[in-house]
C-alpha cells in the first residue's frame, strides 16, 4: 500500500508541475485562470448539479472575451501505435469533459504537456475533435490489463501551442 501511495504522490507532483507550467503559459497569453485543485490535493475537483457529480477540468480560463475549461495532462512519452503517434487521457474523464462542455456551454480543451520525449511542448485539443481511437487498456497479445481505457488523438489532430 505504501508503494502505491508514494507512486501516487510522485505522479501528483509531476502533474502539478505540468499544470503550473500551463497556468503560467495562459497568464503570459493574457488570460486569467482559476486553478481548481487549489483547496485539496487529495480529491479531484468536482462540478455538482442536481443529478450528478462530474470530475472538473484543472483550470477555468477567461480573458480576451473568452471563457473555457482546460484539463492539463502532463506526459513523459507519446504512444506509438502501428505507424501513428498518439496521446490521450482516461476515457472515463473524457466522457465527463464532454458532459461539462454540454452542461456549461463552454469549450473544454486538453493541453498535453509533453516534457520528456520529443516532440516536446504544449499540444491542445478541443475535446469535441473526433478521437482517433479508444483503447480498452488491454495488451493485445496477452489480454492483460496494462492501463485504464484511454481516449486517444493523433498528433496531427493537436494544435502545437509552445515548445
Amino acid at each position: 500500500m505504501e508503494l502505491k501511495q508514494e507512486s501516487f504522490k510522485v505522479k501528483l507532483a509531476f502533474g502539478k508541475e505540468g499544470e503550473h507550467e500551463v497556468g503560467e503559459y495562459m497568464l503570459n497569453k493574457g488570460y486569467s485562470i482559476l486553478p481548481l485543485y487549489q483547496f485539496n490535493d487529495d480529491v479531484a475537483p468536482q462540478i455538482f448539479n442536481a443529478k450528478t457529480t462530474i470530475t472538473s477540468p484543472d483550470l477555468f480560463v477567461c480573458g480576451n472575451n473568452k471563457y473555457f475549461w482546460v484539463e492539463v495532462k502532463t506526459k513523459n512519452r507519446w504512444i506509438k501505435y502501428l505507424a501513428d503517434t498518439e496521446t490521450g487521457c482516461n476515457y472515463k474523464h473524457y466522457i465527463e469533459y464532454l458532459k461539462i462542455a454540454e452542461i456549461t456551454g463552454l469549450p473544454v480543451y486538453i493541453i498535453f504537456n509533453h516534457k520528456d520525449n520529443d516532440p516536446r511542448g504544449f499540444y491542445s485539443v478541443n475535446i469535441k475533435v473526433p478521437l482517433h481511437r479508444i483503447w480498452d487498456g488491454l495488451n493485445c497479445k496477452t489480454g492483460a490489463r496494462v492501463s485504464q481505457p484511454l481516449a486517444l488523438w493523433l498528433i496531427k489532430d493537436l494544435i502545437k501551442l509552445a515548445t
